[in-house]
């Protein structure tokens, strides 16, 4: 299965000339190399305007392949590209809220999701790798039931000052 996600609906607004922009889109590819980390599916990206220099067009970081529209086109017409080459397009989702690129990826037999779909599957990621760091950090109280588990006493625990007088 493979997704190919329009960047800048996704993120839900044009380009800008704000310094912030690039970070923007920075932050979008970094969380979706951790949906891809956790869901091992193929995903392409898609932004509208020039490319990055630190991302070229079809650069691929940590399993995520990056785009950009051509000079003078969109990302909307980019995608379509993409589907029209495609020879089995059921096994492709394309991720935009976009009423006429969801009109035509749809017509080519490809699924869509919206961005507000995606989203929520971004966070739902975002919040089980919360609850998972929380699940493995010990607490404080119970450091006495871990110090007994390993076999150790409470006066045999090592203290931070016991380290610096070293």
């Amino acid at each position: 299965m493979t997704f190919i996600i329009d960047g800048n609906n996704l993120i839900g607004r044009k380009i800008t000339a704000d310094p912030k922009w690039r970070s923007v889109k920075e932050n979008l590819v970094l969380k979706i190399v951790k949906y891809v980390a956790a869901t091992r599916k193929k995903v392409k990206i898609v932004f509208d305007g020039i490319e990055e220099a630190n991302y070229p067009d079809g650069t691929v970081f940590k399993g995520v392949q990056i785009f950009y529209a051509k000079p003078g086109k969109t990302a909307d017409e980019r995608i379509k590209n993409m589907i029209r080459n495609i020879s089995y397009a059921r096994d492709v989702t394309v991720v935009s809220s976009d009423r006429e690129l969801k009109s035509f990826v749809s017509s080519k037999g490809a699924k869509v999701i919206s961005r507000e779909v995606f989203r929520s599957e971004l966070a739902k990621l975002n919040l089980r790798e919360e609850k998972e760091i929380k699940e493995s950090n010990p607490k404080i109280e119970n450091v006495s039931e871990w110090l007994e588990f390993f076999g150790m006493k409470r006066e045999q625990q090592v203290t931070r000052k016991d380290l610096h007088k070293k």
